[in-house]
């Protein structure tokens, strides 16, 4: 009795029974609606891309029976094409296909969407589990072809959507470069071949009539095209731009003085819907991205777009603690730069290079930018777009960051200067930068032998004798250095005058038979001699070693430096004397130090000279043959761990020996 009865409800002595359905309706996911998988085709202005669809047809179809479903994975940044080419391979080879469909995939609920579409276009319209579809793609053995389209969110487990069967072809279409591991093949989708992204531009331009382009106007459209880095979305959009205002030649002047309004618009019209402008394309990976990731950029935007050295931030953390105390007082930049140093280090304020990673990782799954040997690179039109919005946001943080990575225990790493210096150089104009930060990016140069050293170095000179006055040993360390650079950029007079100035004051201060003192008069000597002016270098020389052999002694390295000048600049009939001291103290030396000793290998070209001076051939090829023999091994075992200057080491590489020798060798016809 009433088996069929669903539901009932009893009211005192009776019962109602209702025959009702058990099952409610699932909800449809949002956004759904029938046919949604229908797989569109590429648009008619779709231009090049052969050696891609090359590649996609080789893979889908290799000559012999497949045996696992095919995953290909087509990458790239927002705006390069990665759409239109997976519909393009689709257009060309749709006739080997059984079935297509298109789902996107920048949400999780339109993955679901699509596959509920696919089982309610095969299975019947009742279906109402996403499940449903993927079902039917595993148990169908047909050619299918399915493109997952914009799979950019690295939350989605894509592999949660992919069917596991042994049939069937995938494209997905995607950002994130990390997707490379759920794909059988994966290929980087980047800027477009010249001839290739003229064409496009003009199509745009002139639609339906770009073959008739004349010389000028497709030389015109190449200068476009090379200033928008043949950037396939940049082409489209200024393309449309031109066809609007019909402004082909004025173009690049409207880019050169409001690139960034320009590459902001959005596209009024577009065939394949797709409206958002190259700025407005990235900015929707710029919003999925944590602070930390924002400000990471935003300090990459102030250096160059290639080659930013992880050991930028590893040894700014680094020398978080280890700041060189300088007398321009407090740095903003530094202080500025720390806060931001914290975040990629640990409570320990040591190197955290885990979550550097997790941050890295989370802005390349956007291919914001490009992983390469130990640093980072950004597209240019990418880099130009970080620039164009975050403006001068965390300039000084930069600023205060290469300052710390450039002190410090890593102070004469010259491999690292030359990786940071055409970021320094990118940095711009630091007139308005702090003291300190000017001060350190000058000696950077300094160092490198760049004339950039004087711009920095020579407005901080009266600043430093205003806040240090004359009477200080920085003040007149500071004078020598800028002399140098001065004498480098072919300002003698200026040079000599700093450097007489310098010396005067250590010499007060530091006393004339300090080292430095010394040294500081070996190099004002050297100029004289450079310039001819031998009598006055002789005379300041003379007395130098005289002070030099009393005070630091003989076999002090100074000593021995400018008995070498003094050998070199004598006239050769007054040289004996000098020459057989400096072979003693030579010989002297040779005891106290290794011989393999860097600095005493310098020393001995020097001698060799003098020897070839004095018509003593054969001491002087025997030196020149040690220098050679010994430096090459020397240079090999010690130049990764060198603490000389950077001059020494150019000095002292095994080839500039050998050359040197080689010419000694032709010299004498031996």
């Amino acid at each position: 009795m009433f088996s069929r009865a669903r539901n009932f409800v009893i009211n005192g002595g009776t019962f109602t029974v209702h025959n009702q359905t058990e099952t409610a309706k699932q909800k449809n996911p949002p956004g759904y609606f029938s046919g949604m998988t229908h797989c569109p085709t590429s648009t008619a202005t779709f231009t090049g891309r052969e050696d891609i669809l090359a590649i996609l047809e080789q893979f889908f179809f290799p000559g012999h029976a497949a045996e696992r479903t095919k995953v290909f994975h087509l990458h790239g940044l927002g705006g390069v094409g990665k759409t239109q080419t997976a519909l393009e391979f689709r257009r060309k080879f749709k006739a080997r296909f059984t079935a297509m469909y298109f789902i996107s995939a920048d949400q999780e609920y339109s993955l679901q969407g699509g596959y509920l579409d696919i089982a309610r276009t095969n299975v019947a319209q009742t279906a109402e589990s996403w499940e449903d579809g993927l079902s039917w793609l595993k148990t169908h053995e047909q050619n299918w072809l399915v493109i997952i389209d914009n799979a950019d969110d690295p939350n989605i487990r894509l592999a949660n959507y992919l069917p596991n069967c042994d049939h069937g072809n995938i494209i997905i279409t995607s950002r994130n470069p990390e997707l490379k591991h759920v794909a059988d093949q994966n290929q980087e989708l980047r800027d477009m071949l010249p001839n290739d992204g003229i064409l496009l531009l003009l199509k745009h331009a002139f639609p339906g009539n770009y073959g008739l382009a004349d010389q000028k106007e497709r030389e015109e459209a190449a200068k476009i095209a090379i200033q928008l880095h043949h950037f396939p979305l940049a082409l489209v959009q200024a393309g449309a731009y031109i066809n609007k205002t019909k402004c082909l030649f004025e173009y690049l002047n409207k880019l050169e003085n409001h690139r960034e309004q320009l590459l902001r618009k959005d596209l009024d019209q577009a065939r394949d819907k797709y409206y958002w402008s190259v700025y407005q394309t990235w900015s929707l990976s710029w919003e999925q991205l944590r602070q930390e990731s924002k400000v990471f950029l935003s300090l990459c935007a102030h250096l160059h777009h290639e080659h930013i050295p992880r050991l930028l931030f590893e040894r700014g953390v680094m020398n978080i603690n280890h700041v060189i105390q300088l007398p321009f007082g407090p740095s903003n930049a530094i202080k500025e730069g720390k806060l931001i140093l914290e975040s990629f280090a640990t409570s320990e304020m040591k190197w955290d290079g885990l979550k550097f990673d997790d941050m890295i990782a989370e802005i390349a799954a956007y291919s914001l930018l490009n992983i390469d040997n130990g640093g980072y690179m950004f597209h240019p039109l990418v880099h130009q777009w970080l620039k164009d919005m975050t403006k001068e946001e965390n300039k000084q943080a930069i600023e205060g960051i290469m300052v710390l990575a450039f002190q410090g225990t890593f102070h004469q790493d010259h491999k690292f200067w030359q990786q940071l210096s055409p970021h320094y150089r990118a940095l711009g104009n630091l007139n308005n930068s702090d003291y300190t930060v000017r001060y350190i990016i000058g000696l950077m140069w300094f160092n490198l032998d760049d004339l950039e050293a004087i711009v920095l170095w020579l407005p901080l000179l009266s600043i430093v004798m205003d806040v240090l006055g004359v009477e200080n040993n920085f003040t007149a360390h500071f004078m020598s250095g800028l002399a140098m650079v001065s004498y480098m950029m072919g300002e003698t007079t200026a040079a000599l005058n700093l450097l007489q100035r310098s010396i005067a004051i250590f010499k007060r201060v530091m006393g004339e038979e300090h080292p430095t003192t010394l040294f500081i008069i070996r190099y004002h000597t050297m100029i004289l001699s450079y310039e001819e002016r031998i009598n006055e270098a002789l005379v300041l020389l003379q007395r130098a070693v005289e002070i030099a052999k009393r005070d630091i002694g003989d076999e002090h390295m100074i000593t021995l430096s400018m008995i070498e000048i003094l050998s070199k600049i004598l006239p050769v009939e007054g040289k004996k004397d000098t020459t057989l001291a400096f072979l003693h103290i030579f010989s002297m030396l040779k005891m106290l130090i290794n011989i393999e000793d860097l600095n005493t290998l310098a020393g001995t070209e020097g001698l060799a000279e003098i020897l070839d001076d004095l018509e003593r051939i054969n001491e002087a090829l025997g030196i020149f043959y040690h220098l050679d023999k010994t430096s090459r091994r020397v240079m090999c075992q010690q130049l990764a761990s060198l603490q000389v200057g950077p001059g020494v080491v150019k000095a002292m590489q095994p080839e500039g020996i050998r050359s040197r020798f080689r010419r000694f060798r032709m010299k004498f016809r031996l």
